[in-house]
């Protein structure tokens, strides 16, 4: 048996084979029920050829025959099971095409004759530009001309290219097909002639963006739709150019729905996402001035001004909703902002300050930065977010304000000019304060502490001070609203980074331990005052340079050290190897630093060494290169100094990171760091290790050397586990903290989510506290499933409602509650029995929820412990939904299937195990979708299943079984018009995560768009309410909306 990587189904044959194999590893899958139907229908597919081509090479006549006699026994086995009659094959003959002769010249060429690609539109090709194969080109023409709708998007196009199949798009739309185009400005490619050219086509729509910064459109395909079943789609690198068309070094691949359905599905579905998309914007010809401007200013520079109205990004708006959150559930105006430097924190700033303004009768506005630079730039942005080119007023250096309403101002100009004196303390209703972290210094006192606007915002790439004096006192010591640095990095914002972990032969497992870090002078003593493994160092650390950096002469390198000494000493080594290098520390005066800086921009210098100066508050756009010389124990920290590199610059590629990892001390943790560069957590730090990290931003890397991968296994693997820290913290409570130790203030405190006690640990916080102070085991598994139940709810009157009333259990009559008290009543309830009261014997909710908690005082408690922590962590705001029914349910809200049930008054004895439920007393069809369903990798046969469009749209395959002329598909179409019927909608990524099982996100109602197919039908489905930032964040599978 060949060695290597392998998805075999197991045969018998496969198996005898592995059993009599020796000294082999081997790991096994099980075949899941959405991979199925394709893998089975392969293994057959091959298996038949296989047998057909072997019949083949047989002399005799009658071959074909017997093929099709093989293949029809074949199908009257599956036509006697599932009764799909008359698919036998009749006679050895390929039907080419139909036509209604008064159609004929709708799909004819000049000739009339009917115009058929040369390569199979049932069998999947490719282009290389080989000899006597099909020119690419000319197949692209034919496509267009027999075909019923297309669909382009494209990197570029130019005229050269567009006149080639110019005449064949022209005579296409002309007969009533239907043209779709999607586009960019990148790079200025495009010709704003072929644009203009390619509009004037009847039944032509041209969507381009406009948008380069963050999205660089670079994909190459057509999509040509046949409503027969024989769809065709192209996929490659040549743009509409002539070169790229004719005679260009270019790859393209001809795909066919006949058998790679699963990727034509895909392809159509994200197409379908792109023209929703915000981005790409309707071209008519009153835009033609608009496209030329912005093509020039790819090639130069043109005001952007001109041809850009700001709108926030959806990572932005995310913010925006969080913040929103935070006044409206949390009454909390007082909002900090963490943003890594680059993603926009003025225009998240501007829009929300224009919320603010549409929402208030007086709006005015007092903006405080600490340069000059920063405020122009600030200004500029509003000014475009508010579509105001007269709005506001400069105060700083020698501008001076003609009024103070919108005030942009620097905090010297502030207490020179005694605004605390001479304006009343609510003259601003809104002020915002950039580079916050500055706020603790002492000449922001004044300021912040007389002035009460309704609404403080602070903008900060970096909450933490080097002095350590606490800005989040300001902010009611919350922060609002944060966005990651992965994130930022995957919308483009942000630079991408290759990040090596290089070994450090240094052993730093014995070094002293103290206040969370490593002790500093020991450290220094293994890094500088031991010559000989300082000097073994330095020259690990210059060969790494030589192996990890292409060409030094374009490197430009901060090198974050563990103290001033260190960056001296490195500074001094590079520098004897020819490597032109300076150290610096906040003491080195400010014209050697700007010296310095230049000389690094203009590459008289390679590389900076530093202790923190660069962690915050100086940017060098053009740095390419980090070296982490030292071991970082702060999160904060460590992305403070990595993002210094991850400014996007002019002929920067990417960010080169050097991290030297050495055998570490058992107390410092490698995954804190890690995580923090993935877009999401993976439950499975290990695996990312040994198997390679999969979760970063796209274009991100990490590569770790052996032995520096083995350290950190080691680390891993010496580390205290999480549930004995856990406990080992209760027992440090009361010695760390004054207020009482309970599963609130130990969370909040420790920033731990109460999920992983409850759906990781099976248990209670109660019985680990019992455990860690009294050495008491108690079996609360019981117990844990009811609280992860729970926990997962994000109803802000639920949780209100159950913390304020669960000790009043025995005083609440169920008939005097309201119709959402009664929801919440039968929420706790099926939460704790999963029963029809029917079928436990009780008359009603509160009686059996009485009976329940008689004897269990802690269990009350710990659940409103629970709720509370609950309220403390909501960041998103619900809204009823309108149902010609009366309801508690709640748009955006998270519910478990039993729990949205139970809301319905629909409570059952057995669980929902379909994703789809008919409630025919209300009319009501309810889609319960799971987004990814298959935990191990990605699906191309499901992605396109489920999955939003835009804001609104939503497609959603129905069950296998459903066409439109039964009841059900009838069912759904007819919610378009008939108001009575209702299409509930609820979403959720993963079945399960590291947690345990995941609740469902309620989008609210939907009414049936559109759809296509049957058995099943794929439907376009309209939301009455938008689906928010974060569940688009978390639902929008291909990257675009």
């Amino acid at each position: 048996m060949k060695k290597g990587i392998r998805e075999d189904l197991i045969n018998v044959k496969l198996e005898k084979e592995l059993l009599n194999c020796k000294n082999i590893k081997t790991e096994k899958a099980v075949l899941l029920d959405n991979e199925s139907p394709k893998m089975l229908a392969m293994y057959v597919y091959k298996l038949v050829k296989k047998v057909l081509s072997g019949m083949s090479l047989d002399s005799d006549n009658n071959i074909i025959d017997k093929q099709i006699s093989l293949v029809n026994n074949v199908i009257d086995i599956i036509a006697d099971e599932y009764e799909y009659d008359g698919l036998k094959i009749s006679k050895p003959e390929i039907l080419k095409y139909v036509l209604d002769e008064t159609e004929i010249d709708k799909i004819t060429s000049k000739k009339k004759e009917v115009v058929i690609p040369q390569t199979s539109i049932s069998h999947s090709s490719i282009f290389t530009g080989a000899y006597k194969e099909p020119i690419y080109y000319t197949e692209i023409q034919k496509e267009i001309l027999s075909c019923d709708r297309v669909d382009i998007i494209i990197s570029f196009i130019r005229l050269s290219g567009l006149r080639l199949i110019y005449n064949q798009l022209k005579e296409f739309t002309e007969n009533g097909g239907k043209l779709r185009v999607i586009t960019t400005v990148y790079m200025g490619a495009t010709e704003a002639k072929a644009i203009k050219q390619l509009s004037e086509l009847k039944n032509t729509e041209v969507k381009i963006s406009y948008e380069t910064k963050s999205s660089r459109l670079h994909t190459k395909s057509y999509i040509f739709h046949r409503d027969n079943g024989f769809t065709t789609a192209y996929i490659g690198s040549s743009n509409i150019s002539y070169s790229a068309m004719t005679s260009g070094l270019e790859w393209n691949m001809k795909v066919t729905n006949q058998d790679l359905d699963d990727v034509i599905s895909n392809m159509i579905a994200q197409y379908n996402v792109y023209w929703e998309s915000s981005e790409f914007e309707l071209y008519s010809q009153s835009d033609y001035d608009k496209l030329c401007d912005a093509l020039k200013k790819e090639n130069d520079s043109v005001d952007i001004d001109k041809i850009t109205t700001l709108k926030p990004y959806r990572y932005q708006q995310l913010v925006l909703d969080k913040v929103e959150a935070e006044r409206k559930i949390h009454n909390n105006y007082k909002n900090l902002l963490v943003c890594p430097t680059g993603v926009g924190k003025t225009a998240i700033a501007g829009f929300d300050y224009k919320r603010f303004k549409e929402e208030n009768h007086r709006s005015r506005l007092l903006f405080i930065a600490h340069r000059k630079e920063i405020l122009e730039q600030s200004l500029k942005c509003f000014r475009k977010v508010l579509n105001d080119s007269n709005f506001g007023d400069l105060m700083v250096d020698n501008y001076e304000p003609e009024h103070l309403e919108f005030l942009f101002c620097s905090i010297e100009k502030l207490n020179s000019r005694e605004f605390t004196k001479n304006l009343k303390n609510d003259y601003y209703d809104y002020i915002c304060i950039d580079e916050v972290h500055h706020l603790a210094a002492d000449s922001y006192q004044d300021i912040v502490s007389y002035f009460k606007p309704k609404v403080l915002l602070g903008l900060t790439a970096t909450p933490d001070r080097l002095d350590g004096k606490d800005i989040l006192k300001y902010f009611n010591n919350r922060i609002s609203a944060e966005i990651s640095l992965a994130e930022a990095i995957e919308k483009g914002m942000l630079s991408t980074f290759q990040y090596y972990g290089i070994t450090d032969t240094t052993d730093l497992s014995s070094i002293k331990w103290k206040n969370g870090g490593y002790d500093i002078s020991q450290l220094n003593d293994l890094y500088v005052n031991n010559k000989d493994s300082a000097l073994e160092r330095a020259a690990n650390i210059a060969s790494a340079v030589d192996r990890y950096i292409a060409n030094i002469n374009d490197m430009k390198a901060l090198g974050f050290c563990t103290s001033i000494e260190h960056a001296e000493f490195m500074s001094s080594y590079f520098n004897s190897i020819n490597i032109p290098s300076i150290a610096l520390s906040g003491n080195s005066p400010r014209d050697i630093r700007n010296t310095a800086k230049k000389k690094l921009q203009n590459g008289e210098l390679k590389i900076i060494f530093v202790r923190d100066i660069y962690n915050e508050g100086v940017d060098i756009k053009d740095v390419n290169t980090i070296f982490f010389l030292r071991p970082t124990e702060s999160k904060t920290i460590f992305l403070q100094q990595l993002g210094r590199g991850l400014r996007i610059a002019k002929g920067k590629e990417c960010l080169t990171v050097l991290d030297f990892i050495g055998l570490a001390n058992k107390n410092y943790s490698y995954e804190k760091k890690f995580a923090s560069l993935m877009l999401q957590a993976t439950g499975n730090f290990k695996s990312q290790i040994i198997n390679g990290f999969d979760m970063l931003p796209r274009g991100c890397y990490i590569i770790l050397e052996k032995k520096a991968k083995e350290y950190i296994l080691d680390n891993l693997s010496r580390n205290s586990t999480l549930k004995q820290l856990f406990i080992q913290r209760i027992k440090d409570y009361p010695n760390d903290f004054d207020d009482e130790l309970n599963l609130l203030n130990y969370c909040l405190k420790y920033d731990v989510n109460p999920k992983l006690v409850y759906g990781k640990w099976g248990t209670t916080f109660d019985a680990l506290k019992n455990k860690a102070l009294e050495g008491l085991e108690y079996d609360h598994k019981e117990y844990a499933k009811i609280l992860y139940r729970l926990c997962t709810l994000t109803s802000s009157e639920f949780i209100k409602f159950m913390f304020n009333n669960l000790n009043n259990i025995n005083s609440i009559e169920y008939e005097t509650l309201n119709n959402n008290e009664k929801s919440y009543i039968r929420i706790l309830y099926d939460c704790i029995y999963e029963k029809k009261l029917s079928t436990i014997g009780f008359n009603n909710y509160i009686e059996a929820l009485r009976y329940y908690f008689s004897d269990k005082e802690f269990l009350i408690n710990e659940l409103i412990q629970l709720f509370k922590y609950m309220f403390a962590k909501l960041d998103v705001i619900t809204k009823p939904l309108s149902l010609p029914y009366n309801n508690s349910l709640e748009v955006y809200g998270t519910y478990t299937k039993r729990q949205f049930m139970a809301v319905l008054d629909e409570i059952a004895d057995n669980a929902i195990s379909e994703g789809v439920k008919w409630l025919k007393n209300k009319k009501t069809d309810i889609f319960f979708i799971t987004l990814n369903k298959n935990h191990s990798y990605y699906s191309v046969s499901t992605s396109y299943h489920d999955y939003p469009i835009s804001e609104t749209l939503f497609n959603v395959q129905t069950q296998s079984k459903t066409t439109d002329k039964q009841a059900t598909g009838k069912r759904y179409i007819d919610t378009k018009e008939n108001n009575e019927l209702s299409i509930l909608l609820l979403v959720r990524e993963l079945k399960d995560d590291e947690f345990g099982s995941v609740p469902f996100t309620f989008l609210g109602r939907a009414k049936y768009v559109s759809h296509t197919g049957n058995k099943p039908m794929s439907m376009k489905l309209e939301l009455e309410d938008k689906i928010p930032s974060n569940i688009l964040k978390m639902a929008d599978k291909f990257g675009i909306i």
